[in-house]
């Protein structure tokens, strides 16, 4: 028979959104190399993955391999923020890329974004870097 506290372990076990974009920087690490361009995960590891964590990587997949298909001797950083239930991710192209090929790439993601009740939105901070937001809710909906 299985005990309680394993049983609860296996439930309460979630993957973080570090390890989800882990997952997606190996998928893209060929690509990069490609284009003499790195990526670097600055995901938190204690920010735990509460929202359609499926919905979640075909949303950051797509960031990344946008970002990843325009970037030239890059150094691309995934990074989040946490402020409340919501999770504010930025995937940063150290390198100035178009924004306009960026985000005419992007609304095909806008709408998978949308699904978990998130928004993309592309920022060109300074010059030399470019900037894709992607914010979603990370909690449970209320019954």
């Amino acid at each position: 028979m299985i005990s309680d506290a394993i049983l609860e372990r296996k439930v309460t076990t979630k993957r973080t959104l570090q390890e989800l974009v882990d997952r997606l920087v190996t998928g893209e690490l060929a690509a990069a190399l490609q284009k003499e361009s790195f990526i670097v995960n600055e995901v938190p590891g204690e920010l735990v993955i509460a929202a359609d964590e499926n919905m979640l990587a075909k949303v950051l997949r797509g960031l990344l391999h946008t970002v990843v298909s325009n970037a030239r001797n890059s150094c691309i950083r995934v990074a989040a923020k946490v402020y409340g239930d919501i999770v504010l991710v930025h995937v940063r192209d150290t390198r100035r890329a178009d924004s306009k090929t960026i985000t005419e790439r992007l609304e095909e993601i806008q709408a998978l974004a949308g699904k978990v009740g998130g928004c993309v939105t592309v920022c060109n901070q300074q010059e030399e870097a470019i900037t894709i937001a992607f914010s979603f809710f990370n909690g449970t909906k209320a019954a």
